[in-house]
């Protein structure tokens, strides 16, 4: 039996955003952009998957992007994306490559994050290093996942 595109897309597989997908506003500024899957739901019967930038999309951020998306109250290393903007594929770096990036644009532009009571991002590179040693349903995994960091705090 062939998997639904749904079910091909697991919690820290790695994706790349699709030529010709684009932003809230018409602008193709993600396409190409890379990073594991952190989190799959469903909005009005579709699919979001959100995503946090791999260390090399990091890197490659432009200034002006990054500043307009912390102005916005966004955090610049994650995004949501529906499932038919984005590709399977090869992982690029390691979730260690990820916190040094996050760690050196933290102190370039602050957290630009989402954070807890203490100060510390939410949805941290951690957070995906522990979903991918955590063998359990997908669907599971972040809930677990995210409950024990909120849970330490």
């Amino acid at each position: 039996m062939k998997k639904s595109k749904e079910q091909e897309f697991n919690i820290c597989d790695s994706v790349r955003v699709k030529e010709g997908s684009l932003d809230g506003w018409g602008k193709p500024s993600y396409v190409g952009f890379e990073g594991r899957i952190f989190d799959k739901y469903e909005v009005m019967g579709k699919v979001q998957i959100e995503i946090e930038f791999d260390s090399i999309t990091l890197k490659q951020m432009s200034d002006k992007y990054i500043k307009s998306k912390i102005k916005e109250g966004i955090d610049y290393a994650c995004c949501d994306f529906m499932l038919d903007e984005l590709e399977l594929s090869q992982p690029r770096d390691t979730i260690a490559d990820v916190k040094a990036a996050r760690k050196e644009l933290k102190k370039k532009y602050g957290t630009g994050s989402i954070l807890d009571k203490k100060g510390y991002n939410v949805w941290s590179p951690e957070n995906v290093e522990a979903a991918i040693n955590f063998k359990a349903d997908p669907s599971e995994q972040v809930m677990k996942v995210s409950m024990a960091y909120v849970e330490k705090f």
